[in-house]
């Protein structure tokens, strides 16, 4: 119970806001700003203290451990270590997920046009690889242009536009459009025809929360 509140005395003073505590699993859950985090411990005899940091939107998985106690740092046991990890490095993992969030959201994919299937990302690979596919090598966001994506199966292929979205809903004029166009075929001999269209835009958020 001591490392747990710990854990969230240390949280509120660095602006998080503590959503739920569970004294029997030991997990803390916090948000703040467009971050929500999950922080789990572990005091093992073999393993010493672990540290176990999740991003609820990226899915980013962080664990705070060292190799051998140190006692001229002040831990030679699992809470000691715990005590140090809390009070020394705790926060710099949690800066590291707390730069860049890349928010992507998907309307109307497979055919419902009310859906807004949402995603985030902590980096543009991540968001690349979420919209093109992980065989593209792109990277950056602004180099989508007009991409090609092929499939193992020939009648198919996909085309996803960078787009001027005139009409963007309240909130998303910021936003960066694209168009997902999926053609196909029954064989080689016949045409490609458009079987779906779907749109989907990006926002960027930085670290204190605003809009980029």
């Amino acid at each position: 119970m001591e490392i747990i509140t710990l854990i969230t005395n240390k949280l509120q003073g660095w602006g998080w806001k503590v959503k739920s505590v569970d004294f029997e699993t030991g997990e803390v859950k916090a948000s703040k700003n467009y971050l929500n985090i999950i922080i789990n411990h572990e005091m093992c005899s073999c393993h010493g203290g672990r540290l176990y940091i999740t991003s609820d939107h990226t899915r980013v998985h962080l664990e705070l451990t060292h190799e051998t106690y140190n006692s001229e740092l002040g831990y030679n046991d699992p809470e000691s270590e715990l005590v140090y990890t809390i009070e020394n490095e705790l926060e710099e993992a949690l800066q590291s997920l707390s730069t860049y969030i890349y928010k992507l959201t998907v309307i109307g994919k497979y055919g419902d046009k009310d859906k807004h299937d949402i995603r985030y990302h902590k980096n543009q690979t991540n968001l690349c690889a979420d919209i093109l596919g992980s065989s593209h090598d792109i990277k950056d966001i602004h180099m989508i242009d007009s991409v090609k994506i092929t499939f193992p199966n020939e009648n198919v292929y996909e085309v996803v536009t960078l787009i001027d979205k005139k009409d963007a809903p309240y909130g998303t004029k910021s936003a960066i459009w694209f168009k997902n166009e999926r053609f196909g075929r029954a064989n080689e001999r016949e045409e490609f025809k458009l079987k779906e269209e779907y749109e989907m835009y990006v926002q960027i958020f930085n670290k204190k929360g605003n809009g980029n």
